[in-house]
């Protein structure tokens, strides 16, 4: 439901949640696969924590496509970290993870609730 209420302190908390992923999800992109673990165990805590809210409507929407996005993000790593043989498994669920996220942005910016 489009008019469902979230309040101030939910809405400021989901973009903050969503902006600490993007820079550890940078961060993690510019890091070598030897030294991953730290940054995709980051990646991993920002995701239970989103995992763990709720909100109503379509900010409710848009946390479930994000920890869709997210996890599969975090796999993506997880298979690269594994090695060269596994490049190909985790290309596949990085280009997975593009269209999620675009989905949760979608999803984000038609959320009035979310973008006024």
């Amino acid at each position: 439901e489009e008019n469902a209420q979230i309040t101030l302190e939910q809405k400021l908390e989901l973009n903050k949640i969503l902006l600490e992923w993007g820079d550890a999800a940078t961060v993690a992109g510019s890091t070598s696969r030897i030294a991953l673990s730290q940054p995709v165990a980051k990646m991993q805590e920002i995701k239970r924590n989103l995992s763990n809210k709720k909100y109503q409507g379509c900010a409710e929407s848009t946390r479930l496509l994000y920890v869709d996005a997210m996890n599969t993000n975090v796999d993506s790593y997880l298979e690269f970290m594994k090695g060269k043989e596994y490049e190909q498994d985790s290309f596949s669920l990085t280009l997975d993870y593009k269209k999620q996220l675009e989905l949760a942005e979608r999803e984000k910016a038609s959320c009035s609730i979310l973008s006024a």
